[in-house]
């Protein structure tokens, strides 16, 4: 995660279908064992990235790769920025995806 890019990386071990991703399966966690799967927000410790269009909301890279560009939108950016248990420290913030974010090419 790059806040200075506004970009968030993801590496995979085989190549995935960058257009299955659903970046509403991705969350940024303070503590990956308390991941509610609920509404995220200010003070959960928690922030869900919301799909769309740049500039408002965040999207990502389309073709078939191992490495996975999200490009942070406004929304997402303003919510990491504003919860203080998001994005203090690399030890203090963990990111979850659920099996439904991205399919592989199999």
């Amino acid at each position: 995660l790059n806040l200075t890019s506004r970009i968030l990386t993801l590496h995979f071990n085989e190549t995935v279908n960058a257009s299955s991703i659903d970046l509403s399966e991705i969350l940024f966690v303070e503590n990956p064992s308390l991941v509610s799967g609920g509404t995220s927000g200010f003070g959960t410790g928690e922030v869900r990235l919301t799909p769309g269009p740049l500039p408002q909301f965040s999207s990502v890279s389309t073709l078939p790769t191992t490495t996975v560009v999200v490009h942070l939108g406004e929304v997402d950016f303003n919510a990491i920025m504003l919860n203080p248990y998001i994005g203090s420290s690399a030890r203090a913030t963990y990111l979850h995806m659920s099996t439904l974010a991205v399919q592989d090419m199999a």
